[in-house]
């Protein structure tokens, strides 16, 4: 890397700390957020307006459920509280029916098969990119193989966390077969239960039926992932009432979180029956595999998506770029970026897979969607199933190293498009609890992202990375001390998470390789995922899986020291070029509070 003249480094810093600072003080894209991109500023949601009921309608029958009459089980449904009104009836006779259950393989890489034992989600739905809402006929089958008799199935309304914007999910009258149930919210309409006519017990299969429409909302709210651009671009991140994981015979609810991913869904097979208006393009987790005109002015589409942790549909007026390499095909989707931005954006991500598959495992779809959206809050990219979501703002700053004293090594698309593609692997994969191990997922990606530059760029272009878009904000933390790795997303402060989850967790994963040795830590890696294939990981699972590879004592002692511990220093982190700004004991903080107070500033 060239080096920078004295003030360069200086106005490395004044940009970074900038981008840190994310939408805070509205100074655009946020560059060190990159090492962290859940440094949104959320905003508090706006109580869902309420709406008028519309007619009641039966949806066809569902099959019965099998499950016989047992005393009341462990499962505790989430109560309504005093007052909360009732959901409105969402008139869904006029939706295409939800298509059958697909061959899920057509979803799949080559080789590649679907478990039959896991949630069926069949949707048939109308996309209103101009009203910014999808109405849907939801039909999930629930095979409950192992727990307690459940008396009660619980599901997530993401649309009403405070990051989504004052979106809303409106569910009708739920059947569970032939009988009508009500649902009981939370009191923060985050989450509402299906109480079972008759409990579930292991073994036994269950199909719950329900209308909903999901809006989303009037203003900006976290990163834009529930949003309609003025221009007509409709994005669904949360875009379906979403089956709570249930552990140990009880519904997984926590309330939502405010640092991080609002991810704790089990891998699930999709099959939609969607309605769109004509001209309008549509990237959707999963493959299209059937289009067809629908009523003057419409159009139908049939999407499979096997082995989905979350759905997104993003629709609107996009251009496309369609490349395929060794069976997988990425399907690009762009509104301002070049020409030859979007080109190389295909490439990255063609590239990263490909590589991301050679050191852990291989690509286990047939298709990826990667989608330039105009996203908030200091994201540079959001990830879900099959589908990666890139912020406009990324694109164009492939030279952003020179911008800052000369180096023009700093890849910042290709750094943020390799982060997301890691984590079809580390998230989607390997499922973790969000809220309680974050590290788990963003660790792992974000040291996945800096392997990616070092293999496709060199190592000159990973220590850039390593030293301005993954350690500075754990850097500035040190100056106060360390943390440990293994906190719930709620003990650490916004800088704390960006600084702690993606910084000192993507640096502990290359202490990991540099102790252990290349042919060892990708083993490590590669019977990790193959342990936790489509399941979920946990820190014990993690520390064990490592013993397996490495031996119990060793295993145990890096644990302690770089997960659990709070000890490390700056002499365990490698040369940086800003090494006198660090050496100045009263600087570090400065700026840390600098920081703390752009980011509390609000937007």
């Amino acid at each position: 890397m060239n080096h920078e003249a004295p003030w360069g480094k200086w106005i490395a810093v004044g940009v970074i700390l900038l981008g840190i600072a994310g939408a805070a003080c509205a100074a655009g894209f946020a560059l060190g957020v990159l090492a962290g991109p859940e440094l949104a500023r959320r905003l508090p949601a706006a109580e869902p307006a309420p709406e008028a009921a519309t007619p009641r309608s039966r949806p066809s029958p569902s099959p019965s459920p099998t499950a016989t009459p047992m005393p009341t089980p462990t499962a505790t449904p989430t109560a309504s509280p005093d007052g909360a009104r009732e959901g409105p009836k969402v008139f869904a006779a006029d939706l295409p029916d939800p298509p059958p259950v697909p061959d899920w393989a057509v979803g799949l890489a080559k080789g590649e098969t679907a478990d039959p034992d896991r949630p069926i989600y069949r949707i048939g739905g109308m996309l209103e990119p101009d009203r910014g809402r999808l109405r849907g006929r939801l039909i999930l089958s629930l095979p409950y193989r192992e727990g307690p008799p459940l008396s009660a199935i619980c599901f997530r309304a993401w649309a009403h966390a405070p990051s989504s914007g004052g979106a809303r999910l409106e569910v009708g009258e739920v059947w569970v077969g032939d009988q009508a149930v009500r649902p009981a919210w939370s009191g923060d309409r985050t989450a509402f239960t299906v109480t079972l006519p008759v409990p579930l017990r292991a073994g036994e299969e269950i199909a719950i039926e329900m209308p909903f429409t999901v809006t989303v909302g009037s203003r900006a709210g976290g990163y834009g992932l529930m949003q309609k651009t003025p221009d007509g671009l409709l994005v669904l991140y949360y875009g379906y009432p979403e089956l709570a994981r249930i552990r140990e015979g009880r519904c997984v609810l926590d309330p939502p979180w405010e640092n991080g991913d609002l991810h704790q869904a089990e891998a699930a097979h999709f099959a939609l029956r969607l309605r769109l208006p004509e001209g309008t393009a549509l990237s959707a987790s999963g493959v299209i595999v059937q289009e067809a005109s629908g009523p003057p002015g419409w159009r139908e589409v049939e999407i499979v998506a096997p082995y989905v942790r979350n759905l997104v549909l993003v629709a609107g007026e996009m251009e496309e770029i369609v490349q395929e390499r060794n069976g997988v095909r990425v399907r690009g989707f762009f509104r301002k970026a070049g020409a030859r931005e979007a080109q190389q954006a295909v490439e990255d991500a063609l590239d990263a897979l490909e590589r991301f598959g050679e050191a852990f495992g291989p690509y286990p779809f047939s298709e990826l969607d990667l989608v330039e959206v105009p996203l908030r809050g200091g994201a540079a990219g959001v990830e879900a199933s099959g589908l990666i979501m890139i912020g406009e703002d990324v694109f164009g700053m492939g030279d952003l190293g020179g911008m800052l004293g000369g180096s023009s090594d700093l890849d910042v698309p290709g750094f943020v498009i390799a982060h997301e593609v890691a984590h079809q692997w580390w998230y989607g994969m390997v499922g973790n609890d969000a809220y309680r191990e974050p590290w788990l997922d963003e660790a792992m990606t974000n040291w996945s992202s800096v392997f990616w530059v070092e293999q496709a760029r060199g190592l000159e272009a990973a220590r850039t990375a390593w030293d301005l878009l993954v350690l500075l904000p754990y850097r500035l933390r040190l100056a106060e001390g360390d943390l440990p790795l293994n906190l719930s997303t709620d003990d650490y402060s916004m800088l704390d998470y960006a600084a702690i989850v993606y910084g000192k967790g993507a640096w502990m994963m290359e202490a990991l390789r540099q102790e252990m040795g290349e042919e060892r830590f990708f083993a490590f890696l590669r019977r990790y995922l193959e342990k936790h294939r489509w399941g979920w990981a946990t820190g014990e699972s993690w520390q064990e899986t490592l013993a397996e590879v490495w031996g119990r004592e060793r295993a145990e002692a890096f644990f302690r020291r770089w997960v659990a511990g709070s000890g490390i220093t700056s002499a365990d982190l490698p040369p940086s070029e800003f090494g006198a700004l660090f050496e100045d004991p009263s600087l570090g903080p400065l700026l840390r509070t600098l920081l703390e107070a752009l980011i509390e500033a609000g937007p």
